[in-house]
């Protein structure tokens, strides 16, 4: 059973249903079949969703996105394409992870934050609810 879901460009693409949880899953993204995917939840192509991840209701994972085994992401919560999510991690309802961000194992973003655009969180907590805050952040080297 598969959904087809027509992009701002014009371009169709294929969804299909999750079996735990019914969540869209892009025919080119990969679920693991013990994650839970919300029923109106989205993965993107090319994102990867690890064994035991759970993906709260509305959230969305970008393109080429990668969330490891055993993370929990909350409703309204949004990884950026490219983002990386470590293993054990736990966003927040309403938390955004920018593009090409990496989470470190563990880590804790907590309701409304955001993690900025290219950034590396090597802290285990990231609590700013304030866009554009890095002060628990360090840049991540080029």
């Amino acid at each position: 059973m598969f959904e087809e879901v027509e992009l701002d460009d014009g371009a169709v693409k294929l969804y299909r249903r999750h079996t735990n949880g019914g969540g869209r899953v892009a025919l080119d993204a990969q679920a693991h079949s013990t994650a839970y995917i919300a029923d109106s939840t989205w993965v993107d192509s090319g994102a990867a969703v690890r064994a035991g991840a759970h993906l709260g209701p509305h959230s969305w994972v970008e393109r080429d996105a990668q969330v490891e085994a055993e993370v929990t992401i909350g409703e309204h919560a949004h990884v950026g394409a490219g983002a990386v999510i470590g293993a054990g991690s736990r966003l927040g309802s309403r938390a955004r992870v920018g593009a090409g961000v990496q989470l470190a194992a563990g880590t804790v973003v907590a309701p409304e934050a955001r993690v900025e655009r290219r950034a590396l969180a090597r802290r285990r907590s990231v609590s700013s609810p304030t866009p554009g805050v890095t002060d628990r952040m360090s840049r991540a080297r080029a």
